[in-house]
């Protein structure tokens, strides 16, 4: 940081110097000091106050803040002594004066005291000498002894009115002095006192400048003060002005955007309901088209299942006729091969039995046809009959005849699994129906085990399937009667 600049010592101060000699209590002279301060001008003031003797030697002394006696012999140590007083009002220096080689004649009184003393001594120096000038003389005349005795104490009154007279003289002298030298005290405190009121007066119109110019600073201040307190208060008004403005604009502006909002707003929920219409129209024409689709897959569905009712029951009314045929032809040729109606009955039913007498009647006209036309060729030739090869080839087709009925027995009993298969994958699982093919190539010979696999997976099985009551009671006892006479043939 930069160095503070020295404080400045005061552009005048007062100053009171005492000096005291070795025979006198003291004299004290106080004066004023006034820029520029050097050490040889405050000396040469001070000399001239104590009319001490043209190029007398001595130095200034003074007692610090901690109490000790500094001495100034130097410009830079006056300084240093006026910086102690600068913050002092009236800004005063005390200082004591020292003076060297024992010239102590600025006192004045002091000098004559001293020669009288000196004078004193002299005297007294004569007297003795005087009387001490014949010691060595033995006198023993009392009348000479008595005459010098006379003489000596004749001088010696004379001399003490001489000493007396110089004493008194001098007395007056002294007393001439000191009243001198106390009207120049005197003079010299009045002078003090007159520059002591000078320089309070000095000090007091300073003071009243400084007050004055703190006044005038003061008002200054007050003003600018003021002028501040104003201007800020005039700024502040335009700001609150332009606060408010800014205020009612944004107020404005929020009350626009709220109704361009609010606008928004209507509209949106315009689009917003024009839309929902829109889309519940959308909604319910695309139910009334699935509707409708659904109603259209239902009828094709119900067209298709209907068709294949009618394929299957036209598929099982061609295996019944199929079957009674072959019954019919069982039967002829088991009338032909002299079978018993009563053997017929237990083997058949009732119904297919209705034609036994056509069998019969239509049996005997063939073998009489067959006797005639044996007749006929004996009579032309009687060839030879290989009873054994026509026995075998009679057996063989009469096993082809079994073995065909069992084939179609099967036939029928597969169309009807495949039919029950059909009609349960279309209740329970339609996806499945793929797959009736291949389940009726697997399972033909044990549909038992397919209504146990079907139970585990769907908990029920073909046997809720009702293939058309009387039909599938015919076809079953078709079915059966194909078995008892395969059984019969086997025997």
């Amino acid at each position: 940081p930069p160095t503070p600049p020295a404080a400045q010592p005061p552009s005048m101060f007062i100053t009171k110097v005492t000096y005291k000699s070795s025979s006198a209590e003291g004299t004290t002279r106080r004066f004023v000091v006034e820029e520029p301060y050097t050490y040889a001008g405050l000396w040469d003031i001070v000399a001239k106050r104590f009319e001490l003797p043209e190029g007398a030697l001595g130095h200034l002394r003074y007692t610090d803040p901690d109490g000790d006696l500094v001495t100034v012999n130097t410009d830079e140590e006056l300084h240093e002594a006026l910086q102690l007083i600068k913050d002092v009002e009236p800004p005063l220096l005390r200082m004591q004066l020292h003076v060297e080689n024992g010239k102590d004649e600025g006192n004045g009184a002091a000098a004559p005291a001293v020669n009288a003393n000196a004078w004193a001594g002299a005297l007294s120096d004569d007297r003795l000498s005087t009387a001490s000038s014949d010691s060595c003389v033995v006198v023993t005349d009392p009348a000479v002894e008595t005459e010098k005795l006379e003489q000596e104490a004749k001088l010696k009154a004379e001399a003490e009115a001489l000493a007396n007279a110089r004493a008194e003289e001098e007395a007056k002298q002294i007393a001439a002095e000191i009243e001198a030298k106390e009207r120049a005290e005197e003079e010299a405190r009045a002078k003090a006192e007159q520059e002591r009121l000078q320089a309070e007066a000095e000090a007091a119109a300073q003071r009243e400048e400084a007050e004055r110019r703190a006044a005038e600073e003061a008002a200054r201040v007050a003003a600018e003060v003021e002028a501040r307190e104003l201007a800020e208060k005039q700024e502040a008004e335009r700001a609150a002005a332009a606060a408010a403005a800014r205020v009612a604009a944004e107020a404005e502006a929020a009350e626009a955007a709220a109704a361009k909002k609010a606008a928004e707003e209507a509209a949106a929920k315009k689009a917003a309901e024009e839309a929902a219409a829109k889309k519940a129209a959308e909604e319910a024409a695309d139910r009334e088209r699935r509707a409708a689709e659904e109603a259209a897959r239902r009828a094709d569905e119900e067209a298709l299942r209907m068709e294949e009712e009618n394929e299957r029951q036209a598929r099982l009314d061609i295996a019944r006729a199929q079957a009674e045929e072959d019954a019919y032809h069982r039967i002829n040729a088991l009338v032909k091969m002299g079978c018993s109606e009563a053997q017929l009955r237990a083997i058949y039913a009732p119904r297919l039995l209705a034609h036994v007498e056509e069998f019969k009647v239509q049996a005997a006209a063939e073998a009489e046809l067959a006797a005639l036309e044996q007749a006929d060729v004996s009579a032309m030739s009687e060839p030879v009959v290989n009873w054994e090869a026509a026995k075998a080839e009679a057996e063989q087709e009469q096993a082809e005849s079994v073995s065909s009925q069992i084939d179609q027995g099967r036939v029928d009993a597969v169309g009807d699994l495949a039919a029950k298969l059909t009609a349960f994958y279309w209740e329970v699982n339609p996806s499945s129906l793929a797959k009736v093919n291949q389940l009726v190539a697997d399972f033909a010979n044990d549909e038992e085990k397919l209504n146990s696999l079907l139970r585990a997976r769907y908990g029920r099985d073909l046997t809720i399937i009702e293939i058309g009551g009387a039909i599938q009671a015919e076809a079953e006892a078709i079915q059966a009667e194909a078995i008892q006479a395969e059984a019969i043939q086997a025997e």
